[in-house]
C-alpha cells in the first residue's frame, strides 16, 4: 500500500515587470532626491569632500594629535569631528535646499506640503472665511489637531508652577 503526501507551497514572490521590486512612494521620492543631489558637483564637494579634507589637514597638525588633560584626555582633533559634521549639515542646507524648494514650488509640491501644516491650514481657513464661505473641515481639523498636539507637547515639556 502506497501513500502519497503532498505539501502545499506558497507561490514564490515574483518581482514586478522587468524583474524590479515595487518600491513605496517614500522610497521613490528618496531615490529621486538622491539622484538630483548627486547631479550637483559643487554641493557634493562642499558637503562631503571639504569637511573630510578639513579634518585630514587639521589632523596633520602635531599639536592637535596630542592628548590634553584640560580636554578630559581628548585630543583637539577629536573636538573638530562634530564641528566638521555640523559644517557639512549647514552647507547642505545652504547649498542644496534652495534649488530643491524652488523645484518643489514650480511643480506644485510645496503647495500640497503646506496644506497639511498648521500655517497652510490656517491660511486656507482664513482665506475661505474672508471670502464669505465657511472654512473647509479639513483645514479646521488640521488647525485643531496641531493645536492639541502642540498643547500636549508644551504641557509635557514645560512645567508651569
Amino acid at each position: 500500500m502506497r501513500t502519497e503526501t503532498t505539501t502545499a507551497t506558497a507561490p514564490a514572490a515574483t518581482p514586478g515587470p522587468g524583474g524590479a521590486r515595487r518600491r513605496g512612494p517614500a522610497t521613490a521620492v528618496l531615490i529621486a532626491e538622491i539622484r538630483l543631489f548627486l547631479r550637483e558637483p559643487g554641493s557634493l564637494f562642499w558637503v562631503f569632500v571639504f569637511p573630510s579634507l578639513l579634518l585630514v589637514i587639521l589632523g596633520f597638525v602635531p599639536a592637535f594629535r596630542e592628548t590634553r588633560d584640560d580636554l578630559g584626555g581628548r585630543r583637539v582633533i577629536d573636538l573638530y569631528v562634530p564641528i566638521s559634521i555640523l559644517l557639512a549639515m549647514i552647507t547642505a542646507g545652504i547649498q542644496a535646499m534652495p534649488p530643491v524648494l524652488t523645484a518643489y514650488r514650480e511643480r506644485g509640491i510645496l503647495r500640497r506640503i503646506v496644506e497639511i501644516t498648521p500655517f497652510g491650514a490656517a491660511s486656507q481657513a482664513l482665506e475661505q472665511a474672508a471670502s464669505g464661505s465657511w472654512p473647509g473641515w479639513i483645514h479646521l481639523g488640521t488647525v485643531a489637531l496641531w493645536t492639541v498636539a502642540t498643547g500636549v507637547a508644551a504641557s509635557r515639556m514645560f512645567r508651569w508652577q
